[in-house]
Parts: C-alpha cells; structure tokens; sequence
C-alpha cells in the first residue's frame, strides 16, 4: 500500500473512530436515562401494589379515603390508581415500553463499543505503515 493510501486509510479510520465513539456515548447516555425511567415506574408499580393490598385487605364496612373520596375493599384498584396517579395497566404499558428501548439502547451502545474496539486495532496498524512509508520516503525530517 502506498503512504497516502495508507494515509488516506488512517484519516478514514480515524474520522469513524470519533464517529463510533459519539455515537456510543449517545447510545450510553440513553440507556442511562432510560434505566433511571425504568426505576421510576418500578416504583410506581410497587406503590400501586401496595396501595391496592392496603385497600382490599380492608374489613367489610370499612373505607379508604384519597382525595376526599372513599373507597372500599372492592374498590382496591380504583383506590391504587387514584393514590398512584397511573392504573395498572398504564404502569405496566410504561414498564414494558422502556424495558423494549433499554434493551435497544443497551444493544447499540455494545454495538459501537465492539466497532471502536476492531477500529482502534486497525487505526494502530495503518499509522505504523503511515510512519514506515514516511520514513522510507524522508518525509519525517532529519534530512537536511
């Protein structure tokens, strides 16, 4: 390979380098958001959960309130869902949609990891025939 093929090559693969390394930041910076999201409506989940054993473990007659509305043992899920602000279905919708892009996320960012790992191998190889063809050639100085 000539030197400024050789030459050419580096400059490539160091202009994919640095775009591989954005992007995997990116795909990071997603998938952290996105676990951080993700533990939220866990939270969620587990205070509907509890909300709504608080209510149907309730004797007969007795109530819970919220808002100023009472609720009885067989209005457990109505109670959950007005304490929480999310219906059970909502929480789960949420959970799974997050959990499906976390997963998304947390694929790409390995992607791109993987590519700037087999780029850097390639990067380090092409510069060493950069430098040899440009010694071969004096272009590194030392002449005079």
């Amino acid at each position: 390979m000539s030197t400024s093929a050789a030459l050419a090559r580096y400059l490539q693969l160091n202009a994919d380098y640095n775009y591989y390394v954005l992007q995997e930041a990116f795909y990071a910076q997603k998938h952290e958001s996105m676990t951080a999201l993700i533990s939220k409506w866990e939270k969620r989940d587990s205070e509907w959960t509890k909300a709504q054993e608080d209510c149907a473990e309730l004797e007969e007659g007795k109530t819970k309130t919220w808002n100023h509305k009472e609720y009885t043992y067989d209005e457990a899920d109505d109670y959950a869902d007005a304490k929480v602000g999310f219906s059970e279905a909502e929480i789960e919708q949420a959970l799974e949609e997050c959990t499906e892009l976390d997963i998304e996320y947390d694929t790409m960012m390995s992607m791109y990891d993987a590519l700037i790992e087999e780029i850097k191998t390639d990067k380090e190889a092409t510069k060493s025939l950069v430098q040899k063809g440009a010694q071969d050639n004096g272009l590194l100085g030392g002449g005079g």
